[in-house]
């Protein structure tokens, strides 16, 4: 491991975190080698005065009292992050021969929620439902107290929640034992948050704690209760920029915590205790999600931002509008059964419409992402801004002054995406600026030439030094739109490196788009630049960029397959072009432009 890199990688972090996560790793050594009886004593859980609460009746839909009663073959089948499994039931809630974030998606229950959804939407209870009883009884009974990734903190915040709408909706699930863990677990999660984290983690700890002390009556619920609050206002001010996006600018978590704050916003409706600043977070946050949204129900691929983190994106705006201008939301599901509890008055229901935003250029100097809308369904996104912030840098990657292009939500070109967040190479690739579409610097030393990366990231979640903008400006001028961006990645090296993406659509609906590198060294260095396109022959664009780099000597080029992923563990095939040169001291400007034909014809 590089010294350096971790040296930077702590000093961002901080001294507070770096000690908090240091007692966490202490702390879960210690709880392998205590007995049972010891770790219980460890959490308060309030000498088992608590009740559950009457609440949340407007959710009683579903009758499950003909359990199906499975034998030792029943087999069920999980398909998460691309990977399917036929489980014989009972089974081994850990396996260390799965990958570890398929097992999280078990210890979820998210599945469950799934089939939930589907059986409120078509009126009919699904099969592997009926069986849900079981199930939550085997995984309490098989899950000890603090024992394997069931009592994971992120683990446990959405496993809480997803039993609790299960419980809400189909009053006949609930018994003494199912509550009683519910309550354990709400207690330890409360002693467990993920501080040393921050960012989506703890605030989907808040979240759960909020809505699980409402459905209980005791005096540690109320207090659960009232901290919970009290700390997701403070992260909330911290977490949400002023431009309405998350701190840490993935779109796929940002729509995924504005969905969870909304749900939160209507259990506080329904129980009397909807805050105001809630719902002003909720409606920047909703703000920014349409401004970002892409056609076709797409969303910018930045930053770890999977599809399979959500269900729809417009359906998360639909929701929040409905939350926020009291009225009815037309999709049936659990969303429905959370707007109508709110018990909006008949005066003020009507019914929701959203207005989505495509101006021409939306600049969110915030997140640090630039949309151009020319028109006809053309997008192109330009990262520039800061990546991520400095102590979180689980999801960054290394993909400053990137650009990727859509025509009515289809890639065109596109960068590698997200496929899985295990530490291997393909994670390190998908986080590298190999696999994104911009220009990369190198350099010799004593071992040989290597690659620069502008955010230095290394294992599944980790990344040392880290480039901040410099320079940012968009300009609309004569029928062309623009966005220039600037950062400090190569500094250190001598270099200073910018970008503008200029463009406009032609009479036949075309994309023309010029982008311009400018490059300032001391020294000679590489260059190369990416270009991944999406599905389909791109053949001729990628010969015209070669064509207008031939006449240099240093030129080199090369075609090859690769793969991109909206989701997780999924792959599309697609063709990727790079091309290589040599930067020689002073100012050297890189221009190229391109007319992408339209594609909807």
């Amino acid at each position: 491991m590089n010294i350096f890199r971790l040296y930077r990688t702590l000093i961002d972090i901080g001294i507070y975190r770096n000690l908090v996560r240091i007692f966490h790793e202490f702390r879960q050594i210690i709880y392998k080698i205590l007995p049972r009886k010891i770790l219980i004593l460890l959490v308060d859980f309030g000498q088992n005065n608590y009740s559950w609460n009457n609440t949340l009746s407007e959710f009683n839909s579903l009758n499950l009292l003909e359990i199906i009663l499975v034998d030792e073959t029943e087999l069920i089948e999980f398909d998460f992050i691309g990977i399917k499994k036929r489980l014989e039931f009972p089974f081994a809630w850990n396996n260390k021969d799965w990958p570890r974030l398929w097992q999280f998606n078990l210890h979820y229950f998210d599945w469950a929620r799934k089939l939930l959804e589907k059986s409120l939407k078509e009126n009919k209870i699904e099969k592997n439902l009926k069986l849900i009883g079981k199930i939550i009884d085997h995984w309490i009974e098989y899950n000890y107290i603090a024992q394997g990734d069931g009592w994971n903190s992120y683990t446990l915040s959405l496993r809480i929640r997803n039993w609790i709408w299960l419980f809400r909706v189909c009053p006949n699930l609930v018994n003494k034992k199912r509550i009683d863990s519910l309550w354990k677990q709400i207690c330890w999660l409360n002693s467990h948050l993920e501080i040393y984290y921050g960012g989506n983690h703890l605030i989907e700890n808040l979240i759960t704690l909020i809505i699980g002390s409402l459905q209980f009556k005791s005096n540690k619920s109320n207090k659960i209760f009232i901290r919970s609050l009290k700390l997701l206002k403070q992260e909330l001010d911290k977490q949400i920029l002023s431009d309405g996006g998350h701190e840490e600018r993935t779109a796929g978590y940002h729509f995924l915590i504005l969905e969870r704050l909304v749900e939160l916003g209507c259990v506080l409706k329904t129980n009397n205790k909807e805050k105001k600043w809630l719902d002003l977070k909720i409606k920047q946050m909703n703000l920014w999600s349409k401004k970002v949204l892409l056609f076709n129900d797409q969303i910018p691929s930045y930053n770890d931002s999977n599809l399979s983190l959500i269900s729809s994106p417009k359906e998360i705006i639909l929701f929040a509008d409905a939350y926020l201008n009291k009225s009815f939301y037309k999709l049936k599901g659990i969303k429905s059964l959370m707007i109508k509890a709110c018990r909006f008055k008949l005066s003020s229901m009507k019914k929701s419409k959203s207005n989505f935003l495509n101006k021409y250029i939306t600049d969110l100097k915030d997140t640090g992402w630039t949309l151009l809308r020319p028109g006809y369904g053309w997008e192109i996104t330009f990262k520039w801004g800061i990546p991520c912030p400095k102590h979180l840098p689980a999801h960054a990657q290394s993909d400053l002054l990137s650009i990727n292009i859509y025509q009515y939500g289809k890639p065109i070109l596109i960068d590698a995406g997200t496929s899985t967040y295990e530490n291997n190479y393909l994670r390190s690739y998908e986080r590298s600026c190999s696999a994104h579409n911009c220009l990369q610097l190198g350099k010799k030393n004593l071992l040989g030439s290597y690659w620069i990366e502008p955010i230095e990231i290394w294992s599944s979640f980790r990344a040392g030094f880290k480039a901040s903008p410099i320079k940012h400006f968009c300009r609309n001028k004569n029928d062309t739109i623009s966005s220039f961006g600037s950062h400090d990645g190569y500094l250190r090296y001598g270099a200073k490196c910018s970008r503008e993406v200029l463009c406009r659509v032609n009479e036949d609906k075309s994309l023309i788009i010029t982008i311009i590198d400018l490059v300032s060294s001391k020294k000679k260095m590489f260059w190369r630049q990416f270009w991944h396109f999406g599905q389909g022959d791109f053949d001729q664009i990628g010969n015209n960029i070669i064509s207008q780099f031939a006449k240099k000597q240093s030129f080199k080029y090369d075609w090859k397959t690769s793969n991109y992923s909206l989701n997780f563990g999924k792959y599309l095939k697609r063709k990727t072009l790079t091309n290589q040169g040599i930067i020689n001291p002073g100012n050297n400007r890189i221009k190229k432009e391109l007319i992408f034909e339209n594609q909807f014809i």
